[in-house]
């Protein structure tokens, strides 16, 4: 499928943004009799439906209690009609065999079309459509990501055929077929400074160790596991519990167990090594997400002391869609930071139970041992794991810049579930600082709640490494809210005040769009002598400012070997005295 965006252009003329998307849509239609309980877990998802030879995309908004031949609605002659008359009486002739058999006891769903309006089909004739990251999709198709040049000439074929005779009115707009051609412009890669003062450059700055664009990983990585650097903090890790389900720990979980440890020890080598305390929780007999968390809080309640930290492992839920919100690991984050004063983190079951296998031993007796195809797959998980769940949740942060920002201040604000979370790092991220609270907004925050976190942030920063508050940066996940801008630039008045903040400190207010109706693509486009071109991706670090508000800036390239096309991250400047580019 394609999708369209207009944009205003560093020229000041109107542009479109055109993309290309692939997803995979189910051999078999959703069930004929679905129940109501059925549908929860596809809510909100996506179908093509077939309606006769006109196929749609609906979003699955509600269920309906009536089957096809009860449910009725009302023609703009005014006459009733029931949904399975109306298929069979809309539908091309001859019939389908698909609409020709189509069951008169079918269960119906319900979707707004684009005038927000509600619509009704048939659960036979609508087929769900599976997205990149869905589990069932990456198993039967492990990539269907788009190389540069292949999405190329789709863009082009799709802006040839539908795009070159626009209407607006009786006015015909002529599209230039031509894509815009950017001048490269290039952020090169900041230094990095790692344990032991050890900096790590891209641009050859003397006295640092030296990597290119292409070794940036491996040289990370390894200056990560060098006993001689290794991380920016290498204190020691403070106490950790690994909170486990019953069913795991009676299969393949000690085994899970101690090659997480070995994943920590190889990445934060210590005196002794990494030796989390285990503490398991009934799940067998718990059917709903309540109840498994009432059984993992019971447990840390009763096995661990008070100020710690945790990872715990929860069962996947099949009805949790890619990219939804876990609502289970929300209520144990929560409710652990409430009571045992326990600041967890949160993994699934997911990629353990698919890495392991069960073997018979000689005498009878059972073993769990990883699968020789999952090892690449498993050992990314547990590197991740470990840094992201582990290592980065006590604080123990891997480099920092060596190269300062623009801004003496960068804050990041995001919420999810009413909890609000802020955080702040310094001009040289050498001092990071993460404020939790809880919102009564499930999105936005309020203006009082904005300018209490935001001076807590602030004073918290300055208290660890004093430093002129100039410009202060706030970037803000998804949309920033009039209420938050007017929180954040009532708590600078109140630091200018207290003498925290310069006379003549400013703000600049970034947006970064979760989504977007049509992305922004970069390629980087090489003409041969032959006259032939070679379509690649841009290097890490090329970016391009689209209009004063607007920008884009690629956060990987050709130096990470990735399938498919480089996405860039979109910011959007809502207010502030600091450039885009900035």
């Amino acid at each position: 499928g394609y999708s369209v965006r207009p944009v205003i252009t560093p020229a000041g003329e109107i542009g479109l943004c055109v993309d290309v998307h692939s997803k995979l849509i189910g051999s078999q239609p959703l069930s004929a009799r679905m129940k109501r309980e059925d549908f929860q877990h596809l809510k909100g998802t996506h179908c093509v439906y077939h309606f006769g030879a006109k196929w749609y995309e609906i979003g699955l908004a509600d269920f309906s209690d009536l089957n096809v031949s009860q449910q009725k609605f009302q023609l703009p002659d005014g006459r009733l009609i029931s949904l399975y008359d109306y298929i069979i009486q809309e539908s091309s002739k001859p019939l389908s065999a698909e609409i020709d058999k189509l069951p008169k006891d079918s269960s119906v769903v319900m979707y707004n079309d684009n005038r927000n309006s509600s619509k009704s089909a048939a659960t036979a004739l609508c087929y769900r459509i599976y997205g990149n990251d869905e589990r069932q999709a990456q198993r039967e198709f492990p990539s269907m990501a788009i190389p540069p040049s292949q999405r190329r000439k789709l863009i082009q074929t799709f802006i040839q055929r539908h795009l070159t005779r626009l209407r607006f009115g009786d006015t015909v707009l002529k599209l230039d077929t031509t894509a815009v051609a950017a001048p490269p412009q290039l952020f090169r890669v900041p230094d990095m400074r790692f344990g032991s003062g050890q900096v790590m450059s891209i641009r050859s700055t003397p006295n640092t160790t030296h990597a290119s664009l292409d070794t940036l990983g491996r040289k990370r990585l390894s200056l990560l596991k060098d006993r001689n650097v290794g991380f920016f903090v290498s204190s020691p890790l403070d106490h950790f519990y690994f909170i486990m389900p019953q069913s795991v720990h009676d299969t393949y979980g000690p085994e899970f167990l101690k090659s997480l440890i070995n994943a920590v020890d190889d990445l934060f080598p210590q005196e002794r090594e990494f030796e989390p305390q285990l503490v398991l929780y009934p799940d067998r007999n718990a059917r709903t997400f309540v109840q498994r968390g009432e059984a993992i809080v019971l447990a840390a309640k009763q096995q661990c002391r008070r100020g710690a930290y945790a990872v715990v492992m929860v069962p996947e839920t099949e009805r949790r869609r890619p990219r939804q919100e876990d609502k289970l690991a929300s209520f144990i984050i929560q409710k652990l930071r409430d009571q045992p004063d326990i600041v967890a983190s949160v993994i699934h079951t997911t990629v353990g139970n698919e890495s392991y296998r069960a073997e018979r031993n000689g005498d009878g007796s059972t073993s769990y041992r990883l699968n020789f195809q999952a090892q690449g797959k498993f050992t990314g998980y547990l590197r991740g794991v470990a840094i992201n769940k582990i290592l980065l949740l006590n604080r123990k942060w891997p480099y920092v810049l060596a190269t300062p920002l623009h801004a003496d201040i960068t804050i990041g604000i995001d919420v999810k579930d009413n909890m609000a979370g802020f955080v702040g790092i310094n001009k040289m991220g050498d001092v990071i600082v993460p404020v939790h609270k809880k919102s009564q907004q499930k999105e936005k925050l309020m203006a009082p709640q904005c300018s209490k976190y935001l001076r807590e942030v602030v004073s918290k920063l300055v208290a660890q490494r004093g430093t002129s508050l100039k410009n202060i940066v706030i970037q803000r996940d998804g949309r920033l809210y009039e209420t938050e801008i007017e929180g954040i630039k009532h708590a600078l008045t109140m630091l200018i005040q207290e003498g925290i903040a310069s006379p003549d400190a400013a703000l600049t207010f970034l947006e970064i769009p979760k989504t977007s109706a049509a992305s922004f693509r970069l390629l980087d486009v090489t003409t041969n002598g032959d006259g032939s071109s070679h379509v690649g991706n841009p290097q890490i670090g090329n970016y391009y400012v689209l209009n004063p508000k607007e920008g884009y800036v690629c956060t990987t390239g050709r130096a990470f070997e990735r399938k498919g096309t480089v996405h860039p991250l979109h910011i959007i400047k809502v207010e502030g005295p600091l450039s885009v580019k900035d």
